[in-house]
């Protein structure tokens, strides 16, 4: 008599054990010629050692099978090569394409190009962009081959457990570019340096090369080929860089699930508001907007010198420091410098010097610190003069298409154009465009019983005071070159715009917080009468298992024991279940001697995980699988159960 059945119990811990985290992608400085900082792990890793997620170039999630049949862009066939060939192929990729000669392929009318000749990945199709924000980018081709040639790589195969090259921030011109089995004795992992995991990569549903090769994806097409993708390729006796240059055979494939480092600029980010390297000595950065703008041709705010909060009167009665109801600069109470002006606040009865010899703004009185925070704060004259003497400026009536008046402050070229402007009616150097590095100061007046000179004057405090009390320096340029000519400086109450800087040191890229990978436990029930295992291939189940994980078991009962082949349409020993790791879970599998007597089955609609749940023999069994609710009654089982 062949008895059949099977009991399946998967169970999904609705709480799961791990919480949401969020964690922060850091990265470090490795002293590149560019500046550019490299992150310290993965995409999908929260440490360095962690091997994260594979991609397909272009694509922004991983998946299970990694085919040109899978590839996001692939289109519907090229009208030659598909004559000869069968199925979606490279031949039919949709986007990224260059003229590269392959004219059987979709890019091709003919003889002639059609393709798009986009050869770097937009921000929706850049995975670091997608998944970690901010300022975060893959590298291209250019900052992969400055990282080989500027760092000094060091082969391990135990980096907290972990094979692959430890790259170091270069101490010796000599060291840059090479490449040791073991490091020089003056190398440590104290040192700075990332961590490159060899991760291989995924082709099909398996893993290749893990532990013995790294692939890392530029967001740089292939200079030659459609089909390939620039990556940055090494195994544990070397590090190739083929890859920067032209592909060969499969390398680089686009189909391909490589992981992915991001990089991000040294010109970065604090608090949420950008600033702009534009090569100045000293090595201070600009804002890109003003305080209270959403946008560098906005104005913003007006504050009077040493205020932080806007108002709608400037005067003297209303000026912070000024004594309460005197409308007049003799009663200014801070920031009073020995000026002669005898008859201040600031001199006794005597005529003696008594005041505070405050000449900078304090930080709780800078506008720029009190409402941007962080290390921002407003630039002193000395710094504005830097600016002015080592950019190339520019005046617009029409900055960027939106109408607006103001100076253009480029990042200078060449050093014949520092301190030179096109002032009103001049033609700007053809060399320049809004593309460069640079900085949009609008004209956006200044403000005493109402907004004067917008559009005609550019008005900016600076932090110092001026030579009197009761003025303070600023910046007050319009379109002719004497308005660069002596001081710029104002009456401290009146309310102008301001413009912060920043110190390099102080500009971090901006670094959000992203959802940090979860792991959970998959435990493994072994039946008495025959086993369980996986169909996945290099997964370690003694180890938690990465959220999204899709999991295969298959189920092997011993002689004389049988599964119930018709419940999961397939024939004994096939697929016990599928399912994706959602939270912690247990898999177990029970199996009835052939002679056992028939059991009640119900089976009831679900679109949730598949949950069956076993019950004594005498006693009915519920099992929820995702199809039309029906209810089967002895019958037919009794006919599956005959002898």
């Amino acid at each position: 008599m062949k008895n059949l059945f099977l009991a399946l119990s998967l169970f999904a811990v609705a709480n799961a054990t791990a919480a949401d985290q969020q964690f922060t992608p850091q990265y470090v400085d490795l002293g590149l010629p560019s500046g550019t900082l490299w992150a310290t792990s993965n995409v999908g890793a929260d440490k360095p050692e962690g091997l994260g997620d594979y991609f397909a170039w272009g694509e922004t999630k991983p998946k299970t099978v990694y085919e040109w049949e899978t590839y996001a862009h692939v289109g519907e066939g090229g009208t030659e090569w598909l004559t000869t060939k069968k199925g979606p192929g490279w031949y039919d990729i949709k986007k990224y394409t260059r003229d590269d000669g392959l004219k059987g392929s979709i890019w091709y009318q003919g003889t002639k190009f059609i393709g798009d000749n986009k050869t770097t990945l937009e921000p929706t199709d850049n995975v670091a962009a997608a998944k970690w924000g901010g300022n975060w980018d893959m590298p291209t081709s250019s900052d992969l081959e400055e990282l080989y040639k500027n760092c000094y790589f060091v082969w391990t195969t135990n980096y907290s457990g972990a094979s692959g090259y430890i790259v170091y921030k270069a101490k010796a011109d000599g060291d840059k570019g090479k490449v040791n089995g073991s490091p020089a004795a003056s190398y440590s992992t104290s040192d700075t340096h990332i961590f490159l995991p060899a991760a291989g990569y995924r082709r099909d549903n398996g893993f290749i090369h893990k532990d013995k090769r790294g692939h890392y994806w530029s967001k740089s097409l292939n200079p030659v080929d459609t089909h390939n993708g620039n990556c940055f390729g090494f195994s544990e006796s070397s590090v190739s860089t083929s890859y920067l240059d032209i592909v060969v055979g499969d390398n680089g494939n686009r189909f391909r699930g490589y992981p992915v480092r991001p990089i991000c600029p040294r010109d970065g980010n604090t608090n949420g508001h950008a600033a702009v390297d534009l090569g100045l000595p000293s090595g201070k950065m600009w804002a890109t907007s003003n305080i209270g703008a959403n946008a560098p041709q906005t104005s913003g705010e007006y504050y009077a010198w040493g205020e932080t909060v806007k108002k709608q009167i400037y005067n003297w009665s209303t000026y912070k420091y000024v004594q309460k109801g005197q409308n007049s600069a003799e009663f200014i109470t801070k920031y009073q410098i020995a000026d002669e002006k005898r008859g201040g606040a600031w001199y006794n009865n005597a005529r003696q010097f008594t005041g505070d010899k405050k000449t900078t703004l304090e930080p709780a009185d800078d506008a720029a610190t009190a409402n941007w925070g962080g290390k921002w704060r407003m630039p002193t004259q000395k710094e504005w003069d830097e600016l002015s003497r080592n950019c190339y400026g520019v005046w617009t009536e029409n900055y960027n298409g939106t109408g607006v008046n103001g100076w253009v402050f480029y990042k200078a070229k060449t050093a014949a154009n520092k301190n030179k402007r096109a002032y009103k009616g001049q033609t700007p150097l053809a060399t320049y465009s809004l593309s460069d590095k640079h900085i949009f100061l609008p004209a956006s007046g200044q403000w005493w019983s109402e907004i004067n000179d917008r559009g005609k004057k550019c008005n900016y405090w600076l932090s110092d005071l001026g030579r009197e009390s009761r003025g303070a320096n600023g910046i007050s340029i319009g379109p002719k070159s004497s308005d660069f000519a002596g001081n710029g400086g104002g009456t401290r109450f009146m309310g102008y715009t301001v413009r912060p800087v920043l110190d390099k040191k102080n500009a971090n890229s901006p670094i959000p917080q992203v959802k940090a990978p979860k792991y959970y436990k998959i435990t493994i029930v072994q039946p008495e009468n025959g086993t369980i295992e996986s169909k996945n291939e290099n997964l370690d189940l003694s180890k938690p298992v990465k959220e999204g994980t899709k999991l295969k078991f298959w189920s092997r009962p011993a002689t004389g024991y049988t599964n119930y082949s018709e419940t999961w349409k397939g024939t004994p020993c096939d697929d016990l279940g599928t399912f994706i790791v959602t939270g912690d879970a247990t898999v177990t599998c029970k199996f009835k001697a052939r002679n056992a007597p028939a059991q009640t089955v119900t089976t009831t609609t679900t679109t949730t995980t598949i949950t069956t749940t076993t019950a004594e023999p005498e006693k009915a069994t519920t099992i929820e699988k995702t199809e039309t609710t029906k209810k089967k009654k002895n019958n037919l089982l009794k006919k599956l159960f005959k002898k």
